[in-house]
């Protein structure tokens, strides 16, 4: 059976007509607590990767619709609505496994005490995060990842994009649990120097 790992996520610059900078993303980060954040991210992941490898397009759109309702404030809403009037949200999602994964990671390091904001205990701070999740989607390519893909021969920029998506696509897609202890069993040998099973 296919997976559908759904489309082409939606940018903040496409909503806000600017670049945000990391600065912007860190900002956020630094007033909420770690230990909330960290739990309310890893939560989110669990629902898009049950969604996405069970469920398929009808879970992904329930779950799209859940995290927006839940982390998007009313002004993005409204752009989002301005903006992408027919778009569907398993087509064009906010959220995916590898915002995530990169917003776990940054979370770790910047956000503040765990005296600090809780994010589910507020809803300000919810969309504070629902925000920081959709920075961290114009963070996921540089610019010289863009231009690859937007100039040059129709080959060239289809091969660049391919290469691009390989992280995705192992993120969104990982193997079957009894494959990875297999290969992490292989990798392991191989680092040892031995070659029998």
């Amino acid at each position: 059976m296919a997976v559908y790992t759904g489309g082409p996520y939606i940018l903040y610059s496409e909503l806000f007509d600017r670049k945000p900078v990391w600065a912007d993303l860190v900002g956020i980060l630094q007033g909420l607590g770690r230990v909330d954040t960290v739990l309310l991210l890893s939560r989110i992941n669990t629902y898009l990767r049950h969604a996405l490898h069970s469920h398929g397009r009808e879970k992904v759109n329930w779950v799209q619709a859940f995290l927006v309702r839940n982390l998007i404030d009313d002004l993005t809403l409204e752009r989002l609505r301005e903006r992408f009037p027919y778009a569907q949200m398993p087509d064009r999602p906010i959220f995916h496994p590898l915002q995530i994964l990169n917003m776990l990671r940054l979370a770790m390091t910047n956000c503040a005490s765990d005296e600090q904001q809780q994010p589910e205990n507020s809803e300000a701070i919810r969309f504070q995060l629902g925000t920081a999740c959709l920075m961290m989607n114009d963070m996921l390519s540089s610019q010289q990842e863009e231009l690859a893909i937007l100039k040059g021969p129709a080959d060239d920029r289809e091969k660049q994009l391919m290469a691009q998506m390989l992280t995705m696509w192992e993120v969104m897609n990982p193997a079957a649990a009894h494959h990875l202890l297999f290969r992490s069993h292989v990798m392991l040998m191989l680092a040892e120097g031995r070659s029998d099973p």
